[in-house]
Parts: structure tokens; sequence; C-alpha cells
């Protein structure tokens, strides 16, 4: 959703901007932290209940791509609330360069892309799991 909101880019005039800003602040604030907080400890809760899942690999992936996207989350909370500092100094006529907002944008971007990729990478795992467990296990019966 934050990146179809950059996408659409901001209304015209600072209070526009703003707007965008605090919207996507509050997207990340009140639904992305939230939701992920509450799937990442529940993943470890089931973790530490269910030993078994201890022993797999899968499961330590997605503990660590969790973990990940939570601090990733909190890096692109806090990139976007600086780029909406600058930008509304710049549209206020502060005179900030163009190239720090341009570069801090950039960066925002490439956060966002590399949440995008863990989340699907996360998914993936979780979905296709059950493939790798048989998969290793018909290889082990094959060997015996």
């Amino acid at each position: 959703m934050i990146i179809v909101l950059l996408s659409a880019g901001p209304p015209p005039g600072s209070e526009g901007y703003q707007t965008l800003r605090d919207t996507l602040s509050a997207i990340s604030r009140y639904i992305l932290l939230p939701s992920l907080g509450v799937a990442l400890v529940s993943g470890l809760f089931s973790m530490a209940v269910h030993t078994p899942f201890m022993e797999m690999r899968w499961v330590w992936i997605k503990a660590l791509m969790g973990i990940l996207m939570f601090k990733g989350i909190l890096t692109v909370d806090g990139v976007s609330a600086d780029i909406g500092a600058m930008a509304t100094r710049r549209l206020a006529g502060d005179g900030l360069p163009d190239r720090l907002l341009s570069e801090t944008l950039f960066h925002e971007w490439a956060l966002l892309w590399v949440m995008l990729v863990l989340c699907v990478a996360n998914v993936v795992l979780g979905v296709w799991r059950p493939l790798f467990r048989r998969l290793r296990h018909r290889r082990t019966s094959m060997q015996a």
C-alpha cells in the first residue's frame, strides 16, 4: 500500500505532501508494525511451544526474515519521517539541496523494495515448506 501511495505521488503543494507523509506514517505505525509484531511474536511462540520446529531450518530462516522485516519497517518509518521533514522544509523554501532529498528518497524506495522481496520470500517459504520436507524425506528414504 505504501508503494502504491508513493507511486501515485503527493498532491500539489506542501500541505498535500505533508498529508501524504502523515498517511504513510500512520499506515506504518498503526497497521504494519502491529501486524508484523503479532506475526513475529506468534511465530517465535510457536517455535518455543512446538519443539520440533526448532530442528527445522526453514523455521529459523522464517524467524530471521521476520526479524529483518520488523527492523526494515522501523527503518522505513524513520526514513519516511526524515524525508517528510526535509521535503516540508524544502517546499517552505529553506533551501535544502535537491541532491539530499533525492538520495533520501532513493534509500526509502530501496528499503521498500527490500521489504517487498522479504515479504514475498517469507510467503513462498511458508507455502512451499511442506514440499521441502517431502523432498528431503524422499531423498533419505531413497538412500536407505
